[in-house]
Parts: C-alpha cells; sequence; structure tokens
C-alpha cells in the first residue's frame, strides 16, 4: 500500500510564530474536508456488523490521516492571527471529530456483534 499523492504531515511545526499562508491552509483544508467526506461515504456504506472496517486498507489510510490532522487544526486554531480562517478552521475540526466517533462506533458494532462486548 503506498500513500499515493498524500501531503506529508509529518514535519515538526517550527517553533515561534508559524507563518501563515491563507492559500495553502485552504489547499490543505480542501485535502482534509475531502478525505472527511470519503471516509464517511465509505463508513456510510460499511455493514459495521458484518464488515470488519479495520481490515479495509484505504479506511485505516484515511482515519489515521484524519487522527493526524485533528489536533493540528486545533493547534492552528491557537496559532491562526487571521479571525476569519477561524470558524472554518472550527467546522473542519466539529467534522473530524464527529468521523473519529463515527468510526469508533462502527469497530465497536463490530466487535459487538462477534460477541466481544464485554464492556
Amino acid at each position: 500500500g503506498q500513500a499515493g499523492g498524500m501531503p506529508q504531515y509529518q514535519q515538526q511545526v517550527p517553533a515561534g510564530p508559524a507563518k501563515f499562508d491563507a492559500d495553502r491552509l485552504n489547499a490543505d483544508l480542501d485535502e482534509v474536508k475531502m478525505q472527511t467526506r470519503l471516509l464517511s461515504d465509505m463508513l456510510g456504506e460499511v455493514n459495521s456488523k458484518a464488515e470488519d472496517i479495520g481490515e479495509n486498507d484505504l479506511i485505516r489510510q484515511l482515519i489515521r490521516n484524519v487522527k493526524i490532522y485533528q489536533p493540528r487544526i486545533i493547534k492552528l486554531v491557537e496559532q491562526v492571527t487571521q479571525e476569519e480562517v477561524i470558524p472554518t478552521l472550527l467546522s473542519v475540526n466539529d467534522d473530524l471529530i464527529r468521523i473519529i466517533q463515527r468510526y469508533d462506533e462502527k469497530v465497536q458494532d463490530f466487535q459487538n456483534a462477534r460477541g466481544g462486548g464485554g464492556g
């Protein structure tokens, strides 16, 4: 499984005020939104009681990305000086949190359906 054209988000954010690049941020946010939507669509088509989404490579890749984006968005909200992008960041963050919860619920459904839900 090669990652294709995924942006590399592993770089450390430089210390001090990050230089804010609106074009770059908007492109990145579009990418995040696209992946969130794709993951949402895929989760919508999964019968979580019958299908182990942990075995789906694409879903695994997407959820990993989403879990990397989410704390970075929060960091951006704290660092960004342009007020007008903050609502967008918060909205994207809400979507990310929702999709992570949805993923976790699907995984839980599958485990429960297999009788592994001793909670």
